[in-house]
């Protein structure tokens, strides 16, 4: 380096050489698991301020997440591998018994690509008064059995969207235990 006369810096060393190199695009795999038990629709329980808006009504928590899902998943149809899982499922009743915590064995949408479609058609509607306990744990196992299936070196996820605590506790004595011990 060298100071000319008006002293600014002047280099003589030529520019950096830039190399070029190929890059594999490697698309995630992520199971939504996804709480359709009753509580999201309870009333008054499962209303809350979905904007922070006193102005705005309140709305069903399962509404709420019907709307982000809708709006999030076609975002990235492409670039994730989405699979889902209901719990309880669309089997699920709101008796106080086994039969309010039913969750399907192998997931309502399989991870594919562009899935969005797929997943929404699982989906009971936004209105809907859904059903069930919260067997959170017989869910998150379903989808992390799903996401292991996945080969090794491509990312797995699972996002977890729930309103409450976990119960239909596996190998509960009662009812009572089923639903007010947590799992």
């Amino acid at each position: 380096t060298t100071l000319p006369p008006d002293n600014t810096t002047e280099t003589t060393a030529p520019p950096p050489e830039c190399k070029q190199f190929d890059a594999e695009l490697v698309v995630p795999t992520v199971m939504l698991v996804l709480d359709k038990s009753g509580t999201m629709t309870a009333n008054p329980g499962g209303l809350w301020d979905h904007d922070n808006n006193a102005n705005t009504a309140t709305i069903f928590r399962w509404k709420s997440l019907h709307k982000v899902l809708s709006a999030i998943l076609p975002m990235y149809d492409d670039a994730i591998e989405f699979g889902s899982i209901l719990f309880g499922s669309k089997a699920a009743t709101s008796n106080y018994d086994q039969s309010a915590c039913v969750v399907e064995p192998v997931p309502e949408a399989q991870p594919a690509p562009g899935n969005t479609a797929t997943i929404l058609a699982t989906l009971p509607l936004a209105d809907a008064i859904v059903k069930g306990g919260s067997p959170t744990a017989k869910a998150v196992q379903a989808a992390l059995t799903q996401v292991l299936k996945a080969p090794a070196d491509v990312p797995r996820a699972i996002v977890l969207a729930v309103d409450g605590p976990a119960n239909c506790k596996a190998n509960a004595p009662n009812n009572s235990d089923l639903f007010e011990t947590y799992d």
